[in-house]
This record gives C-alpha cells, structure tokens and sequence, in this order.
C-alpha cells in the first residue's frame, strides 16, 4: 500500500491551512495569493468531481472556485470573508474523507472492476449471463 499522500491532498491541506490563517491579520499579499491558491485548487477539485460523476462537490468547489477568484474580485466586508475562510477550509478538509474525491475507489475500479459488477461476459436478450455448462 502507498503511504504518501497525492499532491491533489496536500493541496487541499495546504489550502485549507492557508484559509483558517487568513482569519489572523496578514499583508494585502497574503489574500492574493490565497485567492489564486483557493481558486486554482478549487477549479481542479471540480473538474475532478465532475469527471467522478460527484455532482455536490463539483458545484461547492465550482462556486467556492468563483468566489475566491483574482481576477474579478468579489468584495466583501472582514467579518463576511472571515465566514467564507473557515467554511472554505471545512469544504476542503471534508473531502479528503470522501473516498471518492481521494481516489481511492477509482484506483480500485480500475484494478477489480466495479463492486458487486460481474465481469464482462455473454448475455441472453433479457440481460442474464450466460452459463457454460460445457
């Protein structure tokens, strides 16, 4: 079993650390560079929801994507971005507990097929599988 984590996973980390800090009091720059790292992460945690068929954590991080985004800014007051910070950072804490979203049961799809799936075989009209009684 691989004991290292993915760069998807300490992306998250990393950007869920960077959203809790954001509630101490830091230089314009830091917000910037949290925008870009929020976005960017965001947007591929969504495209990687989306090609896994997870609608609700394509949408969340979709929408959390746009909201931190650096080139059209949205602006709100301290206290509002204070709420949006932690609540980003619970969004991308909690889906390192979707195994989903971690990877894991693509890796396994790919090595055993689909859980309860039978293996491709011949099929009768009405969809049963063929038994080879030779």
């Amino acid at each position: 079993m691989n004991k290292t984590a993915s760069p998807f996973v300490i992306a998250r980390l990393a950007v869920a650390a960077m959203l809790f800090a954001a509630l101490l009091h830091w230089p314009y720059a830091y917000y910037t560079l949290l925008r870009f790292a929020v976005c960017v992460v965001g947007a591929y945690a969504a495209y990687v929801a989306a090609e896994r068929r997870q609608h609700s954590w394509m949408w969340a991080f979709g929408v959390t994507a746009l909201l931190f985004n650096p080139f059209l800014p949205v602006r709100l007051d301290r206290a509002t971005w204070a709420v949006l910070d932690v609540a980003a950072g619970v969004l991308f804490l909690t889906s390192l507990g979707n195994r989903i979203l971690a990877g894991q049961l693509a890796a396994a799809s790919r090595n055993s097929g689909r859980p309860g799936q039978r293996p491709p075989g011949p099929t009768t009209a009405a969809g049963l599988r063929e038994e080879n009684h030779d």
